[in-house]
């Protein structure tokens, strides 16, 4: 279980963690354990001098492949098919996690027989076989999820786990009386981890591209990169959250700003709860309006790695939470709340339902409003699910508008305002300078587009929640668009 949890989050900078990703990396893992228990009642019937050769092949190999599961996937997943995602993941998840989990299951069949060789009734060296199996899958979920990932890299930790298998793999070859095949394996080990562990690095530098920063942990991988010219950015699971200039922090997106204009209209000192911190580009503008600033973030690395290679200002409170739980435990209220919200491409959903907006509603102060920045249009898909969000405000009572962008403006960013009373819905004074939002290029005069339509939308729910399946064409998009800058930034 903790090889399939590490080998799960090896594959989330690949193809991100949506609904049909992670359904198609549960299917392969207990289809590779259905494997290996069938495999291994079939060599459980073999001379016990082939079972032991074996045995032996299967934990040289598995040695191997853990020590190199990082370039190996690297390589996957610049190779395999272009264009279907479903396709990829399936092909990329056969050999990254259906393979050595039959290499590892297959074991369990061989212990029943071996119980059963020393007088055990079947029935009772079965169930103790794997009670122990899965009480041991138990531990080592929490010992991995709790305690190793949330503290170290994601390959520090394969890494470990290879060196506990090199060490089982000496001592059955040191109780078996091997020994010139333990020395073999210690050469090998050592072999592997001089030569191959160099492997385990991705390129840091490409044709116009360098890697300042990258770490891999619970919430998927994190990297810095500077692109020759003066732009840094900062990407979850490959998927770019901030682009700043490297010396100055001015962002070279114009919806921090968009989204910072239309707070201003709250006065200074206003209380503002923002969900998501990204790169910290729209808290430095919420700070440089001098507001007294909640920021609730789930990743406690996005902000050591915002402070230290994004110009972030520390002048505002960071809460490590989910912000569901957090809304739901809170007794704060607030003058605004922006929802700027995504993980990677993915969408936090348990967000975005008649529960959550109904508790996001009583958490505003008199006057209070709803900022929510969503990409729609992605790629010239995706609207479907910001009209489901306006659907949902619909059903809760909620007044709400989109911000109107300039004619011909095609850009993904969308930005809605939403309030318990349409009267909140409308031109205000704004303390943004019209000339950064001329500048810009966006209009601060009209807060909103009339007559949106949005009744193809549905209406989300807890129990009913289709965003991931209806982001689903905006994910394979965009994954498909990473794969590609990939191979171009530092494989060409």
């Amino acid at each position: 279980m903790g090889i399939e949890i590490l080998y799960t989050q090896l594959l989330k900078p690949y193809y991100g963690d949506s609904y049909y990703v992670w359904l198609v990396m549960l299917s392969v893992t207990m289809l590779g354990s259905a494997a290996g228990y069938y495999t291994g009642s079939f060599i459980s019937k073999m001379d016990p001098a082939w079972i032991k050769k074996f045995l032996l092949t299967d934990l040289a190999l598995l040695t191997l492949f853990f020590a190199n599961a990082y370039p190996i996937s690297e390589y996957l997943f610049l190779n395999l098919f272009e264009d279907d995602l479903i396709k990829s993941v399936i092909v990329h998840g056969f050999i990254m996690l259906f393979l050595p989990v039959l290499a590892i299951t297959l074991f369990n069949p061989l212990l029943v027989k071996a119980y059963n060789s020393i007088g055990q009734h079947s029935g009772r060296s079965s169930g103790t076989v794997f009670f122990a199996s899965t009480f041991g899958g138990v531990i080592s979920v929490y010992l991995v999820a709790f305690f190793l990932l949330p503290h170290y890299d994601l390959l520090d930790i394969i890494r470990l786990f290879t060196i506990i298998l090199i060490i089982a793999f000496a001592a059955y070859l040191l109780t078996s009386s091997q020994y010139t095949l333990l020395g073999i394996q210690l050469v090998a080990s050592l072999f592997v981890f001089l030569i191959f562990a160099k492997g385990q690095i991705l390129p840091v530098t490409g044709s116009d591209t360098k890697v300042l920063y990258r770490t891999h942990g619970i919430m998927g991988e994190i990297e810095i990169r500077e692109k020759r010219g003066n732009t840094r950015f900062m990407l979850l699971n490959r998927t770019t959250q901030s682009a700043i200039e490297s010396h100055t922090g001015r962002s070279k997106w114009s919806y921090p700003y968009r989204v910072s204009a239309y707070a201003s209209a709250m006065p200074e000192n206003a209380r503002v709860l923002v969900a998501g911190l990204g790169g910290g580009v729209l808290v430095n503008q919420l700070i440089a309006l001098k507001f007294d600033i909640d920021c609730i973030e789930f990743d406690q690395r996005t902000y050591d790695v915002a402070k230290k290679y994004m110009h972030l200002d520390k002048n505002f409170n960071f809460i490590v939470d989910d912000f569901r739980h957090f809304i739901n435990a809170t007794d704060n209220t607030y003058d605004l709340i922006i929802l700027d919200l995504s993980k990677g491409e993915a969408i936090p959903t348990n967000v975005y339902t008649v529960e959550a907006f109904n508790k996001l509603l009583t958490l505003l102060n008199k006057d209070g409003y709803i900022m929510l920045h969503y990409f729609s249009n992605v790629y010239g898909k995706g609207d479907y699910g910001l009209q489901s969000i306006m659907k949902t405000f619909s059903e809760i009572g909620a007044f709400f508008s989109l911000i109107k962008k300039l004619p011909g403006d095609t850009s993904s960013e969308q930005i809605l305002i939403a309030a318990s009373k349409p009267e909140l819905i409308g031109s205000r004074t704004l303390r943004f300078p019209k000339v950064l939002s001329a500048y810009y290029g966006f209009p601060v005069t009209d807060y909103y587009e009339k007559d949106t339509d949005f009744q193809d939308g549905e209406v989300l729910t807890d129990e009913t929640n289709n965003l991931d399946r209806v982001q689903f064409e905006v994910v394979e998009d965009i994954r498909n668009h990473i794969r590609n800058d990939e191979k171009l930034i530092f494989y060409h």
